[in-house]
């Protein structure tokens, strides 16, 4: 299988290697826990084209230390309480918001061995609210801690080959270490983080691609270089091509596909047409620019100028920055994911979330795009 992947805005290769880790991190769960280990999985780098993070000079100043977000210093067990409570009410969403928390701390921080074992353990966790959608001994729990222990032990008792060690699948082993969770901290500084540099980038960006079309055409020849690149090894090799898009990545993947001057130099490029088994957007705003007149329409009643057998929009409820285009797009399908429902940053959830690879990796099978083994 062969995959280009579209980042959104506010993403920049600040060459403190951060960027490099997101993108090792990403790539190897889409690989792993979505498409089965066989894809070859292309990112094609755009940030460095849009608005410099050295020249907000509007952003206010001066970034204290996060906390949690109260009058005065509370404990980690006060921060647990309230997932605790969340999971009560909605088990899924604390689930997703826990594995987000845990999986991007450790992408950031952590060996490969330990990002795989926190990947797989959180993978488990989501499969097993599949079927226990509202466990009877949520009572019995009070904390976060006490919350995960238990998940440990219901896991291990779902799937007997499944091994929460670090290591080998058999017990004397040292305990899975799980990072630190503070439910307040991690939202106040993704919050934090949404409210300025993100949304004002996002602008930037945004006016960047669609108003100056000089540096928006380095953009796009540096996308569909990645595009005709996986498309040629997709066609000899008889692969699907699979093309995503997450947040404005999606709507620059979109114009580009909707264009016939773009459409027509790749195709030439290619030496052949250009076909997509899958265009996948998530979390974007393809559904808002086309309603604002954004996009070229094709005139066959299709969401885009190549052929396509697969276009999915995949949204969170409660990510602001995600738009549906099923009622705009003919031919596209909304689908909808629980990444963090409001305990954590739901727009940059999606890549961290054990539900978001689940569910997809099911998707992905039920249409034969992937093996079920």
């Amino acid at each position: 299988m062969q995959v280009v992947f579209v980042h959104g805005v506010n993403t920049r290769d600040l060459g403190d290697g951060e960027y490099e880790r997101w993108v090792s991190g990403r790539s190897d769960r889409l690989r792993r826990l979505a498409f089965g280990g066989k894809a070859d999985i292309r990112n094609p780098y755009w940030g460095k084209f849009g608005l410099a993070t050295k020249s907000l000079l509007s952003l206010p100043s001066g970034r204290r230390e996060v906390g949690p977000l109260s009058a005065g210093p509370k404990s980690l067990s006060a921060a647990d309480d309230r997932i605790v409570a969340v999971a009560r009410h909605d088990f899924e969403a604390a689930i997703g918001s826990l594995s987000a928390a845990a999986i991007a701390r450790v992408t950031l921080n952590g060996s490969e061995d330990a990002r795989h074992a926190i990947e797989d353990f959180w993978m488990a966790v989501a499969e097993y609210a599949e079927d226990e959608p509202a466990p009877v001994w949520l009572a019995e729990v009070s904390s976060t801690g006490q919350l995960v222990a238990r998940l440990r032990r219901e896991v291990t008792l779902a799937n007997a080959t499944f091994s929460l060690s670090s290591g080998a699948q058999t017990g004397g082993t040292k305990p899975l270490a799980l990072p630190a969770f503070d439910g307040n901290a991690f939202a106040a500084d993704r919050a934090r983080a949404l409210m300025s540099g993100y949304l004002a980038q996002f602008v930037g960006d945004a006016l960047m691609f669609f108003a100056r079309r000089d540096t928006s055409l380095e953009v796009r020849r540096a996308i569909t270089e990645e595009i005709v690149g996986a498309a040629r090894v997709a066609r000899s090799n008889s692969q699907p091509l699979v093309l995503i898009g997450y947040s404005m990545g999606g709507g620059i993947l979109h114009e580009l596909l909707t264009d016939p001057t773009e459409v027509a130099a790749m195709e030439t490029q290619l030496g052949a047409a250009l076909e997509i088994d899958l265009f996948l957007s998530v979390g974007t705003q393809i559904g808002l620019f086309a309603e604002l007149g954004q996009f070229a329409v094709p005139g066959d009643g299709k969401p885009l100028a190549v052929p396509i057998n697969h276009y999915w929009n995949v949204y969170d409820y409660h990510d602001t920055l995600a738009f549906l285009c099923g009622p705009v797009l003919e031919g596209a399908e909304d689908f909808e994911v629980k990444t963090a429902a409001g305990v954590v940053n739901a727009h940059g959830a999606y890549f961290d979330s054990a539900l978001f690879f689940r569910r997809l990796h099911l998707k992905l099978v039920e249409v034969g795009l992937v093996n079920s083994s």
